[in-house]
């Protein structure tokens, strides 16, 4: 190798070096390290590094790795350098747009979008779009808002429905002018503006996926909105469901029967919901039935939203404020335990008895709420 072979290979090295040293958080910089970064990779670049090489995380070259800093900065100075804007390597999935969407690097993406890339691009290979991209990766959810919001600012145009899609914009908007009379004016605005997030990017969706990107939100009114939307504008059948597991994310069009206990983490049923063992949602964790709900009993620390009556044969338990529990028609249990001040909002409520501390349950009551909850002793 001669001397002058040498001398680039460290400058690549160091290249590489000051880019992964550069902060990839925009909540947690070290100003100080970033900037210092950036006159290592301006050195680097004199010296003749070859910004080209595959030897970033993942194989990305400097350009890729640069678009998934916590800013523009080391991305503009390789652009600066000759790195062209649209820079795409042979078959590694995704140009520089879509590399800053899948880590939700928003300045690199407002950087690109302002030298003239459209924000809904598709990637030559995958043809996927950054939007499409964020919304895959947990990092990338910070990208989502943005994207949306540079896609109605450039005036970018859905893609028309794919063959499957059983959700349509038209019908959706059509269903969003009904259900939407009857909400609060609050929960109106953000099912609209969840209705023209999900479908940005194409004119048609799949109603599961909606489904589950409006209860990510965990809000009772909103993803029972979402329920009612689906159930007026989806071409899909509804059908009846069986399930033996007993725990995790379930969201079904139809009516769904769970053969013992249920923990719920994500559960959304736009029918009918029987559980004939014990439903539970800790905290944070959403359930949400279109129609009735029916369980041998029930533990919920919300949120819970159930647009039907809900029954629960030995006894709801409810508990913690930070959520709540809303039942469009009647709740009725033989034992309503009622703690920490848990917000229930109902058509009825119909109960022999209730309680507000555990303490002041008898003991032949406690004993079978316990065995019902699956616990030693109430």
């Amino acid at each position: 190798m001669s001397q002058s072979d040498s001398v680039t290979t460290r400058a690549t090295r160091d290249l590489f070096a000051a880019i992964s040293a550069y902060s990839s958080h925009p909540d947690y910089r070290d100003t100080e390290q970033d900037a210092a970064a950036l006159e290592r990779m301006r050195v680097a670049l004199a010296d003749g590094a070859d910004w080209t090489a595959p030897i970033g995380p993942g194989h990305r070259d400097a350009a890729q790795a640069a678009a998934i800093c916590a800013d523009r900065e080391p991305l503009a100075l390789l652009l600066s350098y000759g790195v062209p804007l649209e820079h795409h390597r042979a078959n590694y999935p995704g140009m520089l747009i879509h590399n800053a969407a899948e880590f939700g690097a928003n300045d690199v993406i407002k950087m690109l979008v302002d030298r003239g890339i459209a924000p809904d691009v598709p990637d030559p290979i995958t043809l996927r779009t950054p939007i499409g991209v964020a919304r895959s990766w947990q990092h990338g959810q910070r990208a989502v808002p943005l994207l949306i919001e540079l896609m109605r600012a450039h005036g970018c145009t859905p893609a028309p429905p794919r063959r499957g899609d059983d959700l349509r914009l038209d019908r959706v908007q059509m269903a969003l002018a009904e259900v939407g009379a009857d909400l609060p004016p609050w929960t109106r605005t953000r099912l609209h503006d969840a209705v023209e997030g999900f479908f940005v990017e194409r004119q048609g969706g799949k109603c599961r996926d909606f489904l589950k990107q409006l209860a990510e939100q965990n809000d009772n009114d909103l993803i029972g909105a979402a329920v009612a939307v689906v159930n007026r504008a989806s071409d899909a059948k509804p059908r009846a469901k069986a399930v033996k597991t007993n725990r995790g994310e379930l969201i079904h069009h139809g009516d769904v029967e769970i053969v013992g206990d249920y923990e719920a983490v994500t559960l959304v049923v736009t029918g009918n919901l029987i559980v004939r063992g014990l439903l539970t949602n800790y905290e944070g964790r959403l359930v949400c039935v279109g129609g009735t709900l029916q369980a041998n009993a029930v533990w919920s620390e919300g949120p819970l939203w159930v647009g039907g009556g809900l029954t629960a044969e030995v006894a709801f338990c409810c508990c913690d404020n930070d959520y709540g529990t809303v039942v469009g028609g009647a709740l009725v249990a033989p034992t309503l335990l009622h703690l920490n001040k848990h917000s229930i909002k109902a058509g009825s409520i119909r109960t022999d008895h209730r309680f507000e501390r555990r303490d002041d349950v008898p003991a032949d009551v406690a004993e079978g709420i316990a065995h019902a909850l699956r616990q030693p002793s109430l």
